[in-house]
């Protein structure tokens, strides 16, 4: 192949790259659009709207809580909550915020990290307010997603640090939503002994995290 013909040949590769991302825009801005219009139908209480939305999108968000709750139920749950508050309240949703998709993801994400929370008050109350840091930043700015990634980071380096008896208990415990009770019949040791170990480890792990 002569130099010409190289030229020329990485010329149409370069302009087939460029009409294939000026396409995947369209396309984005096209599905951007149609979900805007059915949101503007769900607003006017058209079920079939509501409907088409939840082919769309229902099985990401019902991905995206699973991811987070490991528990199909309440994954469940968090999917169908997101769409009947779509349905009930879908002024929520401003279009001069962006796509629709990634709030709609945004949405469904924190709303399963509620249920962990939730469930931690429940199961414990004396919970400390570091493990929220484990779940990561959701409409923060990047240079406040930046800190609690951070902060998140120090987290899990001083849970790697606690023995795995105490590790694992706080794991169940605080992101899988297990009480205390659950926890007992999982790994067949006595409730006291999972008080015990749990709270040891808290107290390990506020030391570590404070020493540093």
């Amino acid at each position: 192949m002569t130099r010409s013909e190289s030229i020329s040949s990485q010329g149409g590769h370069d302009h087939d790259h460029s009409a294939s991302r000026a396409a995947e825009r369209r396309r984005a801005a096209e599905e951007a659009a149609h979900d805007a219009a059915l949101v503007r139908r769900v607003s006017r209480g058209d079920h079939a709207a509501l409907g088409e939305l939840y082919d769309r999108h229902g099985a990401r968000v019902y991905a995206i809580a699973l991811a987070i709750l490991s528990d199909a139920s309440r994954a469940e749950d968090v999917t169908q909550d997101v769409f009947i508050t779509l349905w009930t309240q879908p002024d929520r949703y401003d279009p001069g915020v962006g796509r629709f998709a990634p709030w709609f993801y945004r949405v469904a994400r924190n709303r399963a990290i509620d249920v962990i929370r939730q469930r931690r008050r429940e199961v414990m109350p004396e919970e400390p307010a570091i493990f929220d840091l484990m779940l990561g930043a959701s409409d923060e700015s990047p240079a406040d997603d930046a800190i609690l990634n951070s902060e998140a980071a120090r987290v899990r380096a001083a849970l790697r640090e606690l023995p795995e008896e105490q590790r694992t208990l706080i794991e169940l415990a605080y992101f899988s939503g297990y009480t205390q009770s659950q926890m007992a019949d999982q790994l067949g040791i006595p409730l006291g002994t999972v008080k015990t170990r749990v709270r040891a480890g808290l107290r390990r792990l506020r030391d570590l995290l404070d020493g540093e």
